[in-house]
């Protein structure tokens, strides 16, 4: 029996798996299933993500563990997978493990989809240099402790976060050259992310004052106008019931009025341009 997990790339740390990258998910493939682990025509196994091998634990090895609320390190991306696990959790030693169900197949051979939110190999380093290798462990669901060491073992690999652009750009073109970004770095720092920020936010509040000023002032001249209007009112009533000598009277009082109000001065208009004075002020 061989059990391989593909999106395996070849990296320093060996076989690594890079959960972030985009890309299909990965798929457990076991080829060459034998008879004894069928029953009545069904394969049910209990699968796990294993560090290494550990007699102090009841199920033979040391498991890579989820959250509290989930204990299990592997999940299953399939709905069918993960409905089924759920209805038959799997207690005592082998609570990190997840169990699978599939119907027979004439081949020996069964695919089961898994997530790609795998734990990263990292969080259990513990200060060393090496980044530990995992592996996937297989075992039919009937099998308990003392058959633990009947367990098929996937090949062993590192879970990694992601590649730098240039690692992944470097793979799809070998010749290619290294493209220039900002002041010729290949990557912005964040201390330059930040002064940007920066400056965009004193842009920002700048416009933003701007704004504020010139509303304030769009309302003082909407009450200046309708203070003038209120007086043009009062100068039509009078000049209805008086000679002519009040009409003027109106007259000098709108203009004395207007003359006050620099934004109701007349203005160039776009064809032909304002002029401007060139005589200094003192």
């Amino acid at each position: 029996m061989k059990i391989t997990m593909t999106r395996l790339e070849h990296g320093q740390q060996g076989s690594t798996f890079f959960k972030d990258e985009p890309g299909q998910a990965p798929v457990l493939e076991l080829h060459n299933v034998p008879q004894s682990w069928l029953t009545m025509g069904t394969l049910a196994i209990k699968i796990a993500l294993t560090l290494s091998e550990d007699k102090n634990d009841g199920c033979g090895f040391k498991t890579v563990r989820g959250q509290k609320s989930d204990p299990r390190g592997l999940r299953l991306r399939e709905t069918n997978d993960r409905r089924y696990a759920k209805q038959n959790p799997i207690k005592g030693d082998y609570q990190a493990w997840v169990p699978v169900r599939r119907a027979a197949s004439a081949s020996g051979h069964y695919s089961i989809p898994l997530c790609k939110a795998m734990m990263l190999s990292r969080r259990y380093q513990l200060g060393k240099d090496i980044l530990p290798d995992m592996a996937i462990a297989v075992l039919p669901l009937s099998y308990g402790a003392a058959n633990s060491q009947q367990a098929v073992l996937s090949s062993r690999f590192v879970v990694m976060s992601k590649r730098q652009p240039s690692v992944l750009a470097a793979h799809r073109d070998p010749n290619a050259k290294p493209r220039q970004k900002r002041n010729g770095e290949m990557r912005m720092k964040r201390s330059d992310q930040i002064k940007a920020l920066v400056s965009s936010n004193k842009q920002v509040v700048a416009q933003y004052k701007a704004q504020q000023s010139e509303i304030a002032n769009l309302k003082r001249q909407n009450d200046s106008m309708v203070h003038l209007l209120h007086q043009l009112n009062d100068m039509a009533k009078l000049g209805q019931t008086t000679q002519s000598t009040d009409v003027l009277a109106c007259f000098r009082i709108c203009l004395g009025t207007t003359s006050t109000m620099h934004w109701m001065k007349k203005r160039a208009t776009p064809d032909a341009p304002e002029q401007v004075s060139k005589k200094r002020r003192l």
